[in-house]
């Protein structure tokens, strides 16, 4: 319950707002200094809207969060961690397991919140909405290095291309439609490589699967 009260203070304190203050819905925030992924939070509502934020929401000089939205069967995965969350059984029982990230995970619904903290868990819809909110994550930091090398490393660009659609495959990278704008910018590019303009429209393909929720 502190534990809980506290992270409810910092979203207060902070520009990203929580899931409870537009729609019920969830919040995650991640932390492992050194990975390729550091620091971050998530906010999706159960209408598939919501925020990403990297850093500390509170820190000073803080990013701004970007909006995102979520297809239904995300939401759905997502959604379905609920319980575990609500026991406040998240965290393994086993021992010596290696540091995956320190990860929060907050519910809220019918004003009611149910909140936990954990590094590994064995439970198995637990692991896939985190799964699931890893890959969204990975999606967006891949959209912004995919702006970045298309005006300053072009052979860059292909290799993260490459990337993104192995990892689209493996169910690694999800919801290409946060950032449709990086991926169409490509596939307009006249100057851009013809591999490269291909991959990208591979994964605006997928993009225009992916509709949020609501729009279900």
């Amino acid at each position: 319950m502190i534990v809980a009260a506290l992270f409810t203070l910092l979203l207060t304190a902070s520009p990203l707002p929580a899931a409870s203050d537009a729609t019920p819905g969830m919040t995650y925030h991640f932390e492992r200094p050194g990975s390729p992924q550091p620091e971050f939070t998530i906010v999706i509502g159960e209408d598939g809207t919501g925020s990403y934020q990297e850093g500390k929401p509170d820190a000073e000089g803080a990013k701004r969060p970007v909006s995102i939205t979520a297809s239904a069967q995300t939401v759905a995965k997502i959604l379905a961690a609920k319980a575990t969350v609500q026991s406040g059984q998240c965290e393994s029982h086993l021992k010596n397991i290696a540091n995956t990230g320190k990860k929060h995970l907050t519910f809220t619904h019918d004003g009611q919140t149910a909140a936990c903290d954990f590094n590994y868990s064995d439970d198995e819809k637990l692991n896939s909405a985190v799964d699931a909110l890893q890959a969204i994550a990975r999606t967006i930091q891949t959209g912004d290095k995919l702006a970045h090398d298309h005006r300053f490393d072009h052979l860059g660009l292909d290799a993260d291309l490459d990337g993104l659609l192995e990892a689209a495959k493996s169910g690694y990278a999800i919801e290409f439609q946060n950032i449709a704008r990086a991926l169409q910018s490509i596939v307009n590019d006249d100057e851009m490589m013809s591999p490269s303009r291909r991959k990208a429209k591979q994964l605006l393909d997928l993009a225009s699967l992916q509709s949020p929720a609501s729009a279900r």
